[in-house]
């Protein structure tokens, strides 16, 4: 993937547009009428075009006075966030420690 001074914003549009997860941590983009700065693979609804701006990280988002993305989590600061990634973590961790307990 090229840097992200090389993406023109019709390929930002499109990679928001369809939420394309190779473009994660190369941008962000935000929506002026909801105040929401997300990843380009959020599976939010679509913002209109004209009420998007993009930003090179979430911390020139944030210091813009956008919130994070509940859903998409971009002030993790990681490159790709799998929301079911916890629950999985948790799974695995309780059946490891509780495989071999006989049940009541």
């Amino acid at each position: 993937m090229k840097s992200n001074n090389l993406f023109s914003f019709e390929v930002k549009w499109k990679a928001i547009v369809t939420c394309d997860k190779r473009y994660d941590g190369k941008f962000f983009y935000a929506v002026k009428t909801t105040g929401i700065f997300c990843r380009p693979s959020c599976k939010s609804k679509t913002p209109n075009y004209e009420n998007i701006c993009i930003f090179k990280n979430a911390m020139e988002a944030l210091q813009q006075g956008f919130r994070p993305c509940k859903r998409c989590r971009p002030e993790l600061f990681i490159d790709i966030y799998d929301p079911q990634q916890e629950v999985v973590e948790k799974t695995k961790f309780y059946l490891e420690k509780n495989y071999e307990k006989k049940s009541p």
